[in-house]
Parts: structure tokens; C-alpha cells; sequence
């Protein structure tokens, strides 16, 4: 539990990276590619932003 409270951080951008990929598969699937892209940057800004704060929960 401890590490979930110092780490909440990158869970909450994987989580939110997560949906936002979703989504974007979604509407690209329904036709929506437009959006879908952005969304899908979106999730990949997330992603590259979980590092550092992985490493922010570990250091305190």
C-alpha cells in the first residue's frame, strides 16, 4: 500500500495514458481519426512523463 501512496503520480499517468489510448482506438475504429490522434499523442505525452514521476515517489 505504501508504495501505491508514493507512487500515485505514475499510476495516475498510466491510468490516464491508458484511457486516452482507449479512446482513441475507439473513434479511430468509428471513423473519428482526427481527434483520435490527438488523443493518441496525449497518451504519449503521459507516457513519457511516468519516469520521472516514478522517480519523484522514490526519492520522496
Amino acid at each position: 500500500m505504501r508504495g501505491l501512496i508514493r507512487h500515485w503520480r505514475a499510476g495516475g499517468l498510466v491510468l490516464l495514458g491508458a484511457l486516452l489510448a482507449a479512446v482513441a482506438f475507439v473513434m479511430a475504429w468509428g471513423g473519428i481519426e482526427d481527434t483520435g490522434v490527438y488523443l493518441l499523442m496525449g497518451a504519449l505525452l503521459c507516457a513519457t512523463q511516468v519516469p520521472d514521476a516514478w522517480r519523484r515517489g522514490r526519492d520522496g
